[in-house]
């Protein structure tokens, strides 16, 4: 199986990795250490739901908007439209990477995640060309609850 790993950022989207595994008919399974808690399970129900009605205000509420951008509201909404095409193999909760980035600078604005990183959303979607695509997104909690978390210009 080949792998092509690529982080992308859309106008101040912070952190939407894709990952193509090169690989028709995979089968994606749920790591051991993926998050089991209540709000994880929550937020995967959450994603599979509105994917199954192709509720795009469903997702879009699933994220934390508080200081983002209009061009980063609309990446994102670009970014959901294009998931809802495709079918959903499996989503899980993740463990954050130990270099997990949560700021950068475009042009010269800086941007930082408006969420403490608690995990990764992990949806892997099947493509007809390319097997399977992962597409991951930073996941915190605000009010006890788990939220896509996205990219705000620093103040």
């Amino acid at each position: 199986m080949k792998t092509l790993n690529l982080v992308i950022t859309l106008s101040g989207f912070l952190l939407l990795t894709v990952s193509s595994h090169l690989s028709a008919g995979v089968e994606v399974e749920t790591p051991r250490n993926a998050d089991k808690s209540a709000q994880a399970e929550v937020l995967v129900a959450a994603i599979k739901t509105a994917h199954q009605h192709h509720d795009l205000n469903a997702l879009m509420d699933l994220v934390f908007w508080q200081d983002v951008t209009p061009e980063t509201k609309n990446s994102i909404r670009k970014s959901f439209k294009e998931l809802l095409e495709r079918r959903i193999k499996n989503v899980y909760v993740a463990p954050v990477p130990k270099d997990q980035m949560t700021e950068y600078t475009l042009g010269s604005v800086r941007y930082k995640i408006n969420l403490k990183p608690a995990g990764l959303l992990h949806i892997h979607l099947s493509t007809a060309k390319d097997g399977v695509t992962l597409t991951s997104y930073v996941v915190g909690v605000h009010r006890g609850k788990y939220f896509i978390a996205t990219a705000a210009p620093t103040k």
